[in-house]
């Protein structure tokens, strides 16, 4: 069984959306207590045209982002990633699809089986909880965890009058108006250190000046 769910802590599925800045984290277990779930490979994120690589020949593309762990306690393995931006839409709900390969062996043996996560599942396309499909042969089974991206909100939106009221746009205006005033401030201080030091000029001059001596 493969779905998303709350964590290696916890197993259980769920259907939450996934915001910018949540992890995305999918739990697979092997529901026969004689097979147990060795390693993971080739997970995968893919919509549409974009594609992320979360782990690819054994190994996680960046772990600073993304975890692997197997939880025996659990029959299974935790996988657990941050999902760039890109994949994030403006305007609505989206959907990505997580795919990959779970390599199972019997309990206590060595021998391992490849066990394909794909898209050959036949399930509901918006849920995020996946079940075994039919298998494809006689060692390799196929499933799929669709994940449910929410609509990112720090979005650009154009007001009635068509100017810019997106959170970014605001925040631009008010370092720029930050920059303008520090700057006039700024004039306005060496404009005043100019006349004070031009006036000490002319009182120096009138000091120095010789007297008119009278024959």
């Amino acid at each position: 069984e493969a779905c998303t769910c709350y964590g290696s802590n916890n197993f259980d599925c769920n259907t939450n959306l996934l915001g910018p800045d949540d992890y995305l984290n999918v739990c697979i277990k092997s529901l026969n207590t004689e097979m147990e779930i060795d390693d993971l490979d080739n997970i995968t994120v893919t919509q549409n045209t974009l594609k992320f690589d979360i782990v690819k020949s054994g190994d996680l593309m960046d772990n600073t982002i993304s975890s692997k762990t197997k939880v025996t306690q659990e029959n299974g393995m935790h996988v657990a990633s941050i999902i760039p931006a890109a994949f994030f839409s403006y305007e609505s709900n989206t959907i990505a699809e997580v795919t990959g390969v779970a390599y199972l062996k019997l309990a206590n043996s060595r021998r391992r089986l490849a066990v394909e996560l794909s898209e050959h599942s036949d399930v509901d396309a918006t849920g995020s909880t996946r079940a075994l499909a039919t298998p494809l042969g006689a060692t390799e089974t196929g499933f799929a965890v669709n994940v449910v991206l929410a609509k990112n909100e720090f979005d650009v939106s154009l007001g009635e009058d068509g100017a810019n009221t997106s959170t970014s746009a605001n925040v631009n205006v008010m370092m720029t108006s930050i920059i303008v005033a520090s700057a006039a401030a700024a004039v306005a201080i060496m404009a005043f250190f100019f006349v004070k030091k031009s006036r000490g000029l002319d009182k120096n001059l009138s000091i120095a000046k010789p007297a008119s001596s009278v024959i």
